[in-house]
């Protein structure tokens, strides 16, 4: 009885530390038991130097391993103006990852800060691919 409420309180802390991960994050897509989620804070570049960046979180809810990759697409005043590739990655089953912690973000380099603010600006992920794995031993 003990063994089981302790696996319990585990579940649920680890549920809750998740969940405390993605605070302000917005669903963007759903397919194949993924959720991708983003918002928007800093990150540092190449440089060293902070700069906005879009955060973006991963999460398997299912148990079977997965890897993905997609675009995102920038678009400005209604034209595309920038294209980022989150190359192929692998996620485990019923895990996160999330923005900077595990380096999932993206820094848009060809607007201003005001621009990335602007109700002009706008951005979506495009050609997102999942493919069903056994396990991400191999690339991770």
């Amino acid at each position: 009885m003990k063994i089981r409420l302790l696996i319990t309180m585990m579940s649920l802390f680890a549920f809750a530390e998740v969940a405390s991960a993605q605070r302000g994050y917005t669903e963007i897509i759903r397919k194949e038991g993924l959720i991708v989620s983003t918002k928007w804070g800093k990150a540092r570049d190449a440089d060293g130097n902070r700069k906005p960046a879009l955060l973006i979180g991963v999460q398997n809810n299912d148990r079977t391993a997965k890897n993905y990759g997609f675009n995102l697409l920038f678009y400005y005043e209604g034209r595309l103006r920038e294209e980022g590739i989150i190359p192929e990655s692998c996620i485990e089953g019923l895990k996160s990852k999330v923005g900077k912690i595990t380096g999932t973000y993206f820094i848009p380099e060809k607007f201003t800060e005001e621009q990335l603010k602007s109700s002009d600006f706008t951005f979506e992920l495009d050609d997102f691919e999942v493919e069903e794995t056994e396990s991400c031993d191999e690339e991770e």
